[in-house]
């Protein structure tokens, strides 16, 4: 009887989205054949039924959305991709984009389905999370973390090894362990469960603050903030919270002089860009101005200017950027064709043009009202709303426009971002059977 519970399709999946944390973890080859092998055995086990249902219209925005991109990389790459870039480099990662469609619609069949055990998603997902803190903490205090990766002077990665993005992966993640306590675990005493909330919150914020991570440190404020306007018992812990991370960021800041410097630096920088956004308004040049952050967005705004309507195909930024002529330079030292502008909707314009970006903020604003009403003003059943407003909290953070960013159209950020669509409009349109 067990043995035949552990090959059910539904164990067997449940297992697959259960590890995407570790996956993230174990590094983009991993997180990417957990995904593939999540989309075989889901098309392996229910076949054309996770397709047959009729289409809502977020599935059709989706649907245009995918079916513009793989357009656009096929005319790009063939009629206007720069002579040094790689042979059919856009049309290979267009192809390539398409799995996330169809990850977005085995997650949605999942879900509606009743397929998916929330209760140990949610509690896995939160042990990995305060793990990968404790990794971080042990990293700052002993020099080394628990796998031997040792600790730099600014940032810290925890078992990330060389890649220093452990901040942003616990603020992504740290709310599944926030609720995992309140829908799963909330005992009958509720100044246990204050406690345990406030517990998980402590780990996780310091874990961030010490990765050096300083963008996902914002949004992982933003995100409690949000949290505390929608439960309001939550706001009884608030003080302590700030009272406690003051002290922490206050010891951090004095005592380290790396630490002391690197968010310095991180004000600085902000105060740079606001006049950066001042002087742009203005209509001002912009020389003078020096900031690799400043320089990176005024890169992309620049690579966008040359395919304004149609972009010039996802993972072109770097070939067009290089094309940009000298005259058209209004930073001291040029642009800085990285791989990507570090921002989604600079990006999403660089690479698909005005038409591209006016599809994604439709996709993304129609999600947005969509759950929005579900959780406010619609009479379903509290713990499918809890559910919901759990991805909704991830999703309104991780679209936030005003934060610098991964590319989207990278394993990682796409990902992440397709699964918290799925799991949203999934649960918007999720029925109770038991």
């Amino acid at each position: 009887m067990l043995s035949q519970k552990l090959i059910s399709p539904k164990f067997i999946l449940n297992l697959l989205i259960m590890m995407i944390p570790v996956s993230y973890i174990a590094g983009n080859l991993v997180l990417n054949l957990n995904i593939i092998i999540l989309i075989f055995f889901s098309l392996a086990f229910y076949k054309s039924r996770i397709f047959l249902e009729k289409f809502t219209i977020s599935d059709k925005i989706i649907i245009l959305f995918f079916l513009y991109i793989l357009i656009n990389g096929i005319i790009n790459n063939f009629f206007n991709l720069p002579s040094t870039a790689k042979e059919n480099i856009v049309l290979v990662k267009s192809i390539f984009y398409m799995r996330f469609i169809i990850l977005y619609f085995v997650l949605k069949f999942l879900i509606k389905e009743n397929l998916i055990n929330f209760k140990y998603f949610f509690n896995f997902y939160a042990m990995v999370v305060i793990f990968v803190a404790i990794d971080v903490i042990i990293q700052y205090v002993f020099g080394v973390d628990l796998f031997g990766f040792e600790a730099s002077p600014r940032r810290l990665s925890g078992p990330f090894g060389d890649e220093q993005i452990s901040g942003s992966f616990i603020q992504r993640f740290f709310i599944f362990s926030v609720f995992s306590i309140i829908i799963f675990f909330s005992p009958k005493n509720k100044w246990l469960t204050y406690f345990s909330v406030f517990f998980v919150i402590i780990i996780s914020a310091v874990g961030i603050l010490l990765s050096g991570n300083r963008v996902p440190f914002v949004l992982f404020v933003m995100m409690l903030v949000l949290l505390s306007f929608y439960k309001n018992e939550l706001r009884k812990i608030l003080l302590p919270l700030i009272i406690i991370f003051a002290l922490c960021f206050s010891y951090f800041f004095n005592s380290n002089n790396a630490f002391k410097t690197h968010y310095t630096n991180f004000l600085i920088e902000g105060h740079k860009i606001i006049n950066y956004v001042k002087i742009k308004i203005q209509g001002n040049s912009l020389e003078g101005l020096r900031s690799s952050y400043i320089k990176e967005i005024e890169s992309g705004i620049l690579t966008w200017q040359k395919n304004k309507y149609f972009g010039g195909g996802i993972k072109s930024f770097h070939f067009n950027c290089a094309n940009i002529d000298s005259t058209d330079w209004g930073l001291d030292g040029g642009v800085n064709c990285n791989q990507h502008p570090h921002n989604y909707y600079i990006e999403t314009a660089a690479e698909l043009g005005a038409f591209g970006l006016i599809l994604f903020l439709i996709l993304l604003t129609f999600i947005f009202v969509k759950a929005l009403k579900k959780i406010y003003f619609s009479s379903d059943f509290f713990y499918s709303k809890q559910l919901l407003y759990t991805f909704f909290l991830v999703f309104v953070v991780e679209i936030f426009p005003f934060k610098t960013t991964g590319s989207l159209f990278t394993t990682g950020n796409a990902t992440f971002l397709f699964i918290i669509i799925a799991f949203v409009v999934g649960l918007t349109e999720y029925k109770i059977k038991n």
